[in-house]
């Protein structure tokens, strides 16, 4: 094998990977259209090389058997940088060490918030609308309040362009690990980021990006909406939230289509401030 070739090759991969965080060999498959087992090999190539590192998680009770994580490594973001131009501080190498490792349920999450990302990409390639136009990952769309100076960490921020209208949002996974009240404070948080009008000279745009929430059942996801009206209307902000365009979606299906096509373009919900896209 020509290592040097190979690496030239890949290197992209790489840097997808990087932007991913933690992937598992069924994600590499998917964004490469290549069988498991081929993602498999190629990624434990990598590893070989010395350009990824990998980590497969303790079992947690209710998440089933573990997938193995792949990561990057000093050398793989060097490569990254050195060959693709991109400035290496914009990298992030995760440390792989007994004390150092992520978490069970931070890889979990990441890898929810990954699957739903390509399943965004997939479906909007295959609906009538354009594909998504821009993309941000947790790293790199913070939200400071700026009353609290507390910082949200939304899971992705996103651009598409549909019926020449620009669609922003940000994305927030929920895989119902947290208290109903604890995810219903993060739409009060989004709502006192609206209003502090930072979001115009941070994230460019005109109009404040739509909030998609996404859960995992609807019970889940009536209860947190029931939630955020309660401490809207307690805190006086039935007003704000309603101009936010607060989004709540639910796994049914994984085929995605519930998240694209018209539900991005329906705001005049009458089921209450926050609306429901199914």
């Amino acid at each position: 094998m020509d290592v040097k070739k190979f690496i030239r090759r890949y290197t992209k991969h790489l840097y997808w990977i990087e932007r991913h965080d933690f992937i598992t060999p069924k994600q590499y498959a998917r964004y490469r259209d290549i069988s498991a087992n081929t993602a498999g090999a190629r990624l434990n190539k990598f590893v070989g090389l010395g350009y990824l590192d990998k980590i497969r998680p303790a079992r947690q009770f209710g998440d089933g058997s573990m997938p193995t994580f792949y990561f990057i490594t000093k050398k793989g973001a060097k490569q990254i940088s050195d060959m693709l131009d991109v400035p290496r501080e914009d990298l992030c190498v995760r440390a792989n060490t007994p004390t150092k490792q992520p978490s069970t349920r931070f890889l979990m999450h990441t890898m929810k918030t990954n699957d739903f990302f390509t399943q965004l990409i997939d479906s909007s390639m295959e609906s009538k609308y354009p594909g998504i136009c821009k993309w941000l990952n947790t790293r790199e769309c913070r939200v400071t309040i700026p009353s609290t100076g507390e910082d949200l960490l939304p899971d992705g921020y996103g651009e598409f362009d549909i019926i020449n209208e620009n669609i922003c949002f940000w994305v927030e996974i929920d895989r119902g690990t947290e208290t109903i009240s604890i995810a219903s404070d993060k739409f009060i948080r989004y709502a006192e980021y609206c209003m502090s009008g930072r979001w115009r000279d941070e994230y460019y745009v005109d109009e404040y990006p739509r909030l998609l929430f996404r859960t995992n059942n609807a019970s889940r996801a009536l209860s947190v909406k029931r939630d955020v009206e309660k401490k809207a209307q307690n805190l006086g902000y039935l007003d704000v939230i309603e101009k936010c365009q607060f989004l709540i979606s639910w796994e049914e299906e994984d085929d995605g289509n519930d998240i694209l096509g018209e539900s991005w373009l329906r705001t005049g919900y009458d089921d209450g401030l926050v609306s429901f896209i199914h």
